[in-house]
């Protein structure tokens, strides 16, 4: 399929000049592997997820792309 005019696409994957610009915003809890849980800020660019110690913080900790993942609904995790 090709597209003739791509100025009429949508732009929310292609947003590199924006660097403040993201979909969502929100605190997670990550599990380390030893049992803990780490506080995390998630913000969603596009098809990725950047996850942040701190909000207004520039450089990311680690990214997950969502291509290719499928979610589940599952029960919360409690911390005993």
């Amino acid at each position: 399929m090709e597209i003739e005019d791509q100025s009429k696409l949508p732009d929310i994957f292609n947003r590199a000049d924006d660097a403040d610009f993201h979909h969502m915003e929100e605190e997670c809890y990550l599990s380390t592997g030893a049992g803990d849980f780490a506080e995390f800020i998630a913000k969603l660019f596009g098809t990725e997820i950047y996850f942040y110690r701190k909000s207004n913080t520039q450089t990311h900790e680690f990214m997950h792309t969502l291509v290719g993942t499928f979610v589940s609904k599952m029960e919360p995790i409690k911390k005993e």
